[in-house]
């Protein structure tokens, strides 16, 4: 019989802070770990299970919404190749924000894992916590619990489901006939004849298509690309164990193709393997073991994704018939038929897809971790131990088959009679190699160990608990692309103290070492502290009806950090530069070997000094949490190469120094109410935040007009010009400030003086927008009635800006052009018109950053939708406990006040894949 209704694994439900026990340990960086109630920071989580429902083929695209203080950020990648660029709590730096991702206790990359593997993801972002890892921590961190079994039960799941994905926005492009009507228009604004007469434009209008060898027509996106793509996933997971043993295995397959339908349509094909393994050895001694494998092969044609597109993107639709009749050119010595070719482009596309052979890219991970656990209560009650390596292998190979078909450019020439004839020149010669190449490899080792010793009791009414912890990390790479090794340790003393579970305080102090400074300066010791007060446990807070658990919590901390500092800048450099000759009658050339760097030994450490404060609450029988943090960050001691502060008489053989300073802060909040009426069983939950850097101290010159300083400005502030309109229908020509970018006229964009010396020139400039979301939303809403599933998550990034400059909106010279200039300017064709004017120039004073092409990128995303049923039974050997039967969504709709493409991948249909609408349905069978 089907069961009571219990609430699907992917809500999201808060810590309740004032329950004890095993479910409220939080682990931590060396595999240490706390109970959250004697935890001063911050620690955001999220399950596992709350990712499973996404289609996405990687993590980091379905982290997005998911956890307080945490940015997703989709890109513009090819297929199963896009990872999200990740954030915490904004921007500390001017660049290079990042945060890293450590796996069962050593950086890992997210994506390649499957959510099925994942027990729960840590967020680290105070000070009293990513201390804990050390120098390459402190712009945050993901830390990521691989899952393991439980020895009291054991379990088999197996999942499957099918999908498509459909491009959500592509762009638009003007078929050959409008091109070529506007192109001539653009000619006749430059001054210059028609470039098509009125028989070709008549030839465009009634083209055959892109095979028309005379007035070719080619739709790039109708004709290479697939409606859909089509994605597959299977995994099954099993777990158990016995009286001293525990296991956990998982095996995971992702595939997908891709959007290409000429050629050999692309493949990903992707399996994952997990097992985890603890092992009870004595009363002292356990331990535990995990492998884990990921081998991916990707096939394709030779020409990648990126190229793909903007070979799309940026050829005209009559550059090229695709294919030449063999009443023209005789097809090749293997039969291909003779392709089309142009004098501005090159390349064809189709010859690219279907005759250019292919390339097999491989990734192959290996990791294993082995450790041992102490218990050493029966000699020291609450002492223990634990010491553990890691090692893993990362291998990438691509091997292709480099062919390349007999491309012609063809040409329109009027005979002595007068008639129009063809004729095609060979610009590229067939050359067929059937040798299979392997173009690249590299080879990747990350080798880490950890140890602690470990100490945690309760004397009445004191608990004490003490952490020495050492951590060791090497980072490996050879093959085709080197770079240097990083290699790090971190020795570090935790302690926290509680006094009746409601004061507590907590203090850390880190000695960092990297290989990225001089020997003096290799190490270095930072601190931390924090304290908490649990109000709800004071007598006084008592007679408040409704209040479960209040806590209030600070802690602040100065972390060092290394990982966006380069190699040997304490020291002097030289580079190979060429040869020489004396004029030796042999013509010996001699090497030469240049000064390329001036090096520093007395460079330091970059440091962050970070505060970090807030509450939790828990009301009303545990159905309301609330959460609140404000955060504020200094970065000081970046390493700039300041040029602005250096004559250049001094030659450009510059130092390093620890010159700039960034601040950061903002706030986060989380809040969401879980009740049960009846039969249903619901959760609605928001996930808000706000973060806005500053500029302190960076390398500019101190420009005597305050609006041109970046200094003092938020790091993703976007400089560029105030437009006034175009000159003609807004302003007038004849009285506007001189504008030196180049020739202007009637049509062209007018920008503001803004210093007032009539010229308008690189001194106009100022902030205009941010790039970076100041706010960032997520929203979730769960829902369960006798069976019936419904799990929404939307996300929203408000208060930044883009550009639009890409070549979808920027079009000038030979370019290709987008629907977007159907709305130019020209006083007869199109009075009302507001795009620029066309040309055939370059469009220098028109195609620059400006107010013209800013635009607020502010975006509402439905992410995520699931809809499910679920039987469940009375557990019985060898049957189903529970079948669940799904369909998911992802990437449904965004509401933005750009149109054209997608806000948060601006360039996805043009450099790249686009964002894709995902649609699948499945099954998952427990038993």
């Amino acid at each position: 019989d089907l069961s009571r209704t219990e609430m699907p694994e992917t809500v999201t439900l808060f810590y309740q802070p004032g329950q004890t026990g095993a479910e409220n340990v939080v682990p931590l960086p060396m595999q240490l770990s706390t109970e959250r109630r004697y935890h001063t920071g911050a620690i955001g989580s999220i399950r596992g299970e709350q990712l499973e429902p996404s289609p996405e083929p990687l993590l980091s695209n379905t982290l997005q919404g998911q956890g307080l203080g945490l940015i997703s950020i989709m890109n513009a990648g090819g297929m199963s190749n896009n990872p999200a660029s990740l954030y915490l709590r904004g921007l500390s730096r001017e660049n290079n924000n990042s945060v890293i991702t450590i796996v069962d206790g050593i950086e890992r990359p997210i994506d390649h894992l499957m959510a099925e593997e994942i027990e729960s993801i840590e967020l680290l972002k105070d000070p009293i916590t990513k201390i804990l890892y050390g120098p390459r921590a402190a712009n945050g961190v993901l830390m990521v619990t691989t899952r393991r079994g439980d020895p009291a039960e054991r379990k088999m799941k197996v999942s499957a489901d099918y999908g498509v994905g459909m491009p959500t926005r592509l762009p638009e492009f003007l078929n050959a006939y409008d091109y070529a009507r506007l192109f001539n228009e653009a000619r006749n604004n430059d001054g210059l004849a028609n470039a098509y007469s009125e028989t070709d434009l008549e030839g465009y209008r009634n083209s055959s298509g892109p095979y028309d060898v005379w007035y070719p027509d080619a739709d790039y996106y109708n004709y290479f690309l697939n409606d859909v793509t089509n994605s597959k996933k299977i995994t099954s997971e099993f777990s158990g164990g016995g009286e001293n043993s525990g296991y956990f295995l998982m095996l995971g397959y992702v595939g997908s193709s891709g959007l290409e339908n000429v050629g050999p349509r692309p493949t990903n094909d992707r399996i994952n393997v997990r097992g985890n393994l603890n092992l009870d050895i004595s009363n002292v001694v356990s331990a535990f073991m995990d492998i884990a494998g990921r081998f991916e092969l990707m096939e394709r044609s030779r020409t990648h994704h990126a190229q793909f597109f903007e070979t799309m993107s940026t050829h005209r639709p009559n550059e090229y018939p695709f294919i030449i009749d063999s009443s023209f050119v005789p097809a090749d010595t293997l039969g291909n038929p003779a392709l089309g070719a142009s004098n501005y482009k090159s390349g064809n596309l189709y010859g690219s897809l279907a005759y250019g052979g292919y390339q097999k890219d491989q990734y192959f991970s290996g990791q294993t971790n082995f450790g041992l656990d102490f218990n050493f209560d029966q000699f020291v009650s609450g002492l223990s131990a634990k010491a553990y390596v890691t090692f893993d292998n990362y291998f990438y190979g691509s091997e292709n088959l480099a062919n390349q078909p007999s491309l012609y450019a063809r040409r329109i020439v009027t005979t002595a009679d007068g008639a129009d004839s063809l004729i095609f020149q060979q610009v590229q010669r067939e050359n067929y190699d059937p040798q299979l190449r392997l173009t690249s490899n590299t080879n990747l080792r990350n080798t880490g160990l950890a140890s602690s010793l470990n100490y945690k009791n309760e004397f009445g009414d004191h608990y004490l608990s003490a952490d020495l912890g050492f951590q060791y990390a090497l980072n490996e790479q050879t093959g085709t692309w080197v770079t240097q090794h990083i290699e790090n340790t971190n020795t570090v003393f935790r302690s926290a103290y509680a006094f009746r579970q409601r004061y507590i305080a907590e203090l850390a102090v880190a000695y960092m070492g990297s290989n990225k400074f001089d020997i003096d300066n290799r190490f270095q010791a930072f601190p931390a502290a924090g304290l908490a007060w649990v109000l709800s446990e004071e007598a006084f807070m008592r007679g408040f009806d409704g209040l479960d658990f209040l806590r209030l919590r600070a802690n602040a901390g100065i972390i060092g950090y290394d990982r966006a500092t380069s190699h040997w800048l304490f020291d002097n450099r030289w580079q190979n530069a060429g040869s020489v000759s004396f004029g030796d009658p042999d013509g010996t050339n001699v090497p030469v070997v240049n000064y390329s760097m001036r090096g520093n030994p007395d460079l330091k450490w970059e440091k962050s000094r970070e505060i970090s404060a807030g509450f939790d609450l828990v009301a009303l029988n545990h159905r309301l949490s609330l959460e609140l943090n404000y955060f504020n960050e200094y970065r000081y001691d970046i390493i700039h190469f300041v040029s602005s502060q250096i004559p250049q008489v001094y030659g450009g053989r510059f130092m390093h120094f620890n010159w700039g300073e960034v601040k950061n802060q903002g706030v986060e909040m989380q809040l969401l109410w879980h009740d049960r009426k009846d039969e249903l069983e619901y959760t609605i939950g928001v996930n808000y935040m706000y973060s806005e850097n500053k500029i302190v101290t960076g390398d500019e010159i101190p420009y005597p007009d305050i609006y041109r300083r970046t200094v003092g400005l938020p790091g993703d502030a976007m400089m560029g010009y105030v437009d006034m309109g175009l000159f003609g229908p807004d302003v007038s020509l004849d009285d506007h400030p001189f504008q030196t970018f180049g020739f202007y006229g009637i049509g062209d964009i007018a920008y503001k003086d803004l210093n007032g010396d009539g010229i308008i020139d690189d001194g106009d400039r100022k902030m205009i927008g941010n790039s970076f979301p100041r706010h960032t939303i997520g929203l979730n809403l769960n829902l369960n009635y006798k069976g019936w599933g419904l799990y929404l998550l939307a996300t929203a990034h408000l208060g930044f800006d883009t550009w639009l400059n890409n070549s979808y909106y920027w079009n000038s010279g030979l370019d290709k052009y987008s629907v977007a200039t159907m709305d130019r300017y020209h006083p007869e064709n199109n009075p009302d018109g507001t795009y620029p004017r066309l040309t055939v120039s370059d469009g220098n004073n028109n195609f620059r950053n400006s107010t013209f092409w800013l635009e607020d990128a502010s975006f509402l995303r439905l992410k995520n939708v699931e809809l499910s049923y679920t039987f469940r039974r009375t557990a019985v050997a060898a049957t189903p406990r529970s079948i669940k039967l799904f369909v998911r969504a992802s990437n449904l709709f965004v509401l933005s006040n750009i149109k054209d493409l997608d806000p948060e991948a601006i360039n996805g249909g043009l450099g790249n894949y686009p964002v894709l609408t995902t649609l699948s349905a499945g099954l998952s069978v427990s038993f």
